[in-house]
């Protein structure tokens, strides 16, 4: 198959989920979830998490097969693949506050822990505004990237992909200032629309 030009097409979310199943049980879920959350930042697939769960599952499947196949136990890979069909319930947090007092820390430390596997997705309005102007997650931006219009610009898409997500079962970590009262409210809102649970930092 992987010959044939019409049939070797596969979606890139299927071949990220084997590095994340293998991510996520050889070296642990924030080191699948930083993963994660790297390639969707890069890339602004978010619709990609909602087949999250039967990827990793099919995943782990075959890790199984293989492991089966040597003559090893691939049990733990089968208990995996089911655990990943059933996750658990999203919710959102929303991480907030100054420059420089470990929003990104925080928000970043939790996300592992949230939701289905491999944890939250992570929403940094930097992350996005970095996209907006086609840079990469470390590159520093320009005066010009922080004007009101293009700050209301960034909290709107971060709140549209932040529901996007949740409505598709999966849990989100918002990082963000959040020093005007009305996107704090915002946030609690969207939470009570998906009827998810919300916590504030």
């Amino acid at each position: 198959m992987e010959f044939d030009e019409a049939l070797a097409r596969i979606d890139t979310g299927y071949d990220l989920a084997f590095l994340l199943l293998d991510l996520d049980q050889l070296a642990g879920r924030a080191a699948a979830n930083r993963v994660l959350n790297r390639a969707l930042a890069r890339s602004g697939d978010y619709g990609a998490l909602g087949l999250l769960p039967l990827w990793l599952a099919l995943c782990a499947l075959v890790r199984a097969h293989v492991e089966a196949a040597l003559g090893r136990d691939g049990v733990l890979l089968l208990g995996a693949a089911k655990e990943y069909l059933a996750p658990p319930l999203p919710s959102l947090i929303a991480v907030g506050g100054l420059q420089d007092l470990g929003k990104s820390t925080l928000a970043r430390g939790l996300a592992p822990s949230l939701g289905a596997a491999p944890g939250a997705l992570l929403l940094r309005s930097d992350e996005l505004r970095k996209r907006r102007f086609g840079m990469a997650p470390e590159a520093p931006l320009p005066a010009q990237a922080y004007t009101e219009a293009i700050s209301t610009a960034i909290h709107e898409e971060l709140f549209m992909i932040a529901e996007a997500a949740l409505r598709q079962g999966h849990a989100v970590a918002l990082d963000a200032m959040f020093l005007d009262a009305g996107h704090r409210r915002q946030a609690a809102e969207i939470a009570a629309r998906v009827g998810v649970a919300f916590q504030g930092f």
